[in-house]
């Protein structure tokens, strides 16, 4: 069965709510988002295509969003509708609910909200696909694009948990860095027919965010309307990744600590323990170390979440990354934004591996996506590129390199006729590698492939450090 991806349709006239909902929901890999400003349109746009859900504005102009419900349920019966309306009117709940709508949002909506609310919708349609395939793996692992030392040291790392039963992974490395990508290859390439769902610790109000994870029973709380089914719930038999873990508050910890041992937990006002079988991935870009000696992270959490832990270096101490990844970024904008940038010239290119990327991956692929939308030359020149990058030192345009992806080319030694020291070719990799690292412990160990403890023992034994 081919990988499935659920199609959203966002029908609301107020431009701003439809581009942040829009931009909201298309950071989940699996959704497909359309948009619309009328609900004639919208109408329009199920009768003749494929759609799995509507955000349904309730407040247009002409055809009003109830009716429109009702319509659009007669036209596809299995579709499913959250309204979204600014009159907080009980009746019009009410109605809405009886009419079909799978749920109901008031505004200013929040986009956590918005995003909890059709992670619900859609989650059943996920489950049903295939995510276990060794073509779905292989897929997002293309992903995590680079050829450094570190780079295929990750991939490996994500083979070896998607082939294990292992149910906790602990992802650790800066915002941009790819930690997202990570977590859904794990999901793809394991054997979980269960969705994959992802919840922004950081980003959900502490008071909501136990409601969203664990659901909530009838009149747990003032608004709690109806039953719901939180994001753990919904995860069974798959994958939920906690986007930065370290900012949950220490009472929800505990309850995260038992889900982790006991595999169960209860709905919110519920007294039943549901029962689940789901693998958990957190990941943060904090220090959870220093978290747990500042007591702000619970010691029995950290040592249950970092059973496997991958740890992803910034992109300034994997410079190598940088050209296959604007190799990939320009294909893929070529094809979002129906653009035909054919090169990368030389001394922009230059300037792009000197910078020092404090957004890392994401930043990069902003700085490309900004240059392919405003500049219309083929080539990506020094001009192009923001100041801040321009500045890191002089560059000239010289020969363009095109960007398609290569693999690294393989490693060719030769043993001469009269051999030679393992341990004198050691002592000069080592030391190549921290001239091209500039003296840093931890790129330098990237480039050689051990670990920097390791690396800063070698090198002191053979006299290159003296610290």
């Amino acid at each position: 069965m081919s990988k499935k991806r659920c199609s959203i349709l966002v029908a609301d006239d107020d431009r701003l709510a439809r581009w942040a909902a829009k931009e909201r929901l298309s950071e989940q890999p699996n959704l497909l988002i359309d948009e619309t400003d009328s609900a004639e349109e919208a109408l329009a746009k199920v009768a003749a295509g494929h759609y799995d859900l509507v955000l349904l504005d309730i407040g247009f102009a002409g055809m009003g969003g109830v009716e429109a419900l009702s319509r659009l349920l007669e036209l596809k019966p299995a579709l499913k509708v959250i309204m979204l309306t600014a009159e907080d009117s009980e009746s019009i709940t009410l109605e809405c609910l009886k009419r079909g709508a799978f749920d109901y949002l008031c505004k200013p909506i929040n986009l956590d909200a918005i995003e909890a609310a059709v992670l619900r919708a859609v989650a059943p349609l996920l489950a049903s696909c295939d995510r276990g395939s060794a073509g779905a793996g292989a897929e997002y692992l293309q992903r995590f694009v680079g050829s450094s030392s570190a780079s295929r040291r990750i991939r490996e790392q994500i083979r070896r948990i998607t082939a294990s039963r292992v149910s906790t992974v602990l992802i650790q490395g800066e915002s941009g860095t790819g930690k997202e990508i990570i977590a859904a290859a794990i999901h793809a390439g394991s054997d979980a027919p269960g969705p994959f769902i992802t919840v922004n610790c950081a980003a959900v109000p502490s008071g909501l965010l136990e409601s969203e994870l664990f659901g909530h029973e009838t009149g747990a709380f003032t608004d709690a309307k109806g039953q719901k089914k939180g994001l753990f719930e919904l995860a069974n038999r798959g994958t939920i990744l906690l986007d930065e873990i370290g900012d949950m508050d220490l009472t929800l910890q505990a309850k995260l600590l038992r889900v982790i041992e006991q595999r169960n937990f209860r709905r919110v006002g519920g007294t039943a323990d549901i029962a689940i079988e789901v693998r958990i991935i957190a990941a943060t870009n904090a220090d959870l170390a220093k978290a747990v000696a500042e007591g702000a992270l619970r010691k029995d959490l950290f040592y249950r979440l970092n059973v496997i832990p991958v740890f992803v270096p910034p992109l300034r101490e994997r410079r190598e990354d940088i050209p296959p990844l604007v190799a990939h970024f320009v294909e893929q904008l070529n094809h979002e934004l129906e653009a035909a940038v054919k090169s990368v010239s030389a001394g922009a290119m230059s300037l792009l591996c000197r910078y020092s990327w404090p957004g890392n991956a994401r930043q990069l692929k902003n700085v490309l996506e900004r240059i392919m939308v405003v500049e219309t030359s083929d080539t990506v020149l020094v001009d192009h590129l923001p100041p801040e990058i321009r500045e890191t030192e002089p560059a000239v345009d010289g020969p363009s390199f095109a960007v398609e992806a290569e693999e690294p080319p393989p490693v060719a030694i030769q043993l001469p006729p009269e051999g030679l020291s393992l341990e004198s070719v050691e002592r000069e990799l080592i030391r190549q590698a921290l001239l091209r690292a500039e003296g840093n412990i931890t790129r330098a160990s990237a480039l050689v492939g051990l670990h920097r403890d390791t690396l800063r023992y070698r090198a002191r034994k053979f006299g290159l450090i003296s610290e």
